[in-house]
């Protein structure tokens, strides 16, 4: 499904992931107990190695900046149990400096589980340097199948080395089924609408209004995401007020 979104303060990290509650698995206390009589599913289909998609991506800052961005994800590989790992990587290797914030993307190989929930993942930056993650699921999730009218709430642990673990906070619902045109063209996708919230080390209390549109016909990946952020508590001098992924074109293999 989709990835981790992660935007710091030293730096922004154009990764597309998975909005949290892809991430999550299992059972949700604060979920729709299971699909009404009828309703259509949709479930994670097994991404075929090779396939790659093209993302552009657009942020604007408290002064109102607009920073663009592009990133190529490709399934690396796919084992028998359905598992796989995702690559991510800016072939243009931009960094543009604003207001003191370095907004570059780096590369990310990220990895799923069977069900296409995200279990870790590896940034390296320009210099060489690598961060490593995981991700664990505190409570709740976001089970499958996923189905119109679907909520979900779920509790997850960010641990990363070097750096921090934070916890993530997230509910959200399956809004609707919807047509959806980005430059990569017009598709049938399912629209999530989130608010998740999180800490981070430095005392900034963050929340993001996220609007996903996922493609229940390619493995539930990301087709466009918006997210508007609120800040609080130790707001650093320069940020994101906003941001904007979407898919610029795909190849099958």
């Amino acid at each position: 499904m989709n990835q981790l979104n992660r935007v710091t303060q030293v730096s922004v990290i154009w990764t597309l992931g998975c909005v949290l509650a892809a991430c999550g698995g299992g059972t949700d206390d604060g979920a729709s107990a299971g699909p009404p009589v009828g309703a259509t599913t949709y479930s994670q289909v097994t991404p075929v190695a090779g396939a790659s998609d093209v993302y552009g991506t657009v942020a604007v800052d408290d002064s109102n900046n607009t920073i663009a961005g592009t990133y190529t994800q490709r399934v690396a590989s796919v084992n028998a149990d359905g598992s796989y790992v995702l690559t991510q990587v800016d072939p243009t290797n931009t960094s543009v400096v604003v207001n003191g914030i370095d907004y570059h993307f780096d590369a990310a190989v990220l990895d799923f589980d069977g069900k296409g929930h995200e279990t870790g993942a590896s940034f390296t930056a320009a210099d060489g340097a690598v961060q490593t993650c995981t991700f664990t699921t505190e409570s709740g999730g976001h089970a499958l199948p996923w189905w119109v009218g679907q909520t979900f709430a779920l509790a997850l642990q960010e641990s990363c080395n070097p750096g921090s673990t934070q916890l993530f906070q997230e509910a959200g619902s399956v809004a609707s089924l919807e047509s959806v045109t980005v430059p990569a063209g017009t598709f049938m996708a399912l629209k999530l609408t989130i608010t998740q919230q999180w800490t981070d080390a430095s005392g900034q209390n963050v929340t993001e209004q996220i609007t996903e549109w996922s493609d229940p016909a390619h493995w539930l990946f990301t087709i466009k995401r918006t997210i508007a952020y609120t800040r609080s508590g130790n707001v650093p001098a320069h940020y994101v007020n906003s941001q904007t992924v979407e898919l610029q074109s795909r190849s099958s293999s």
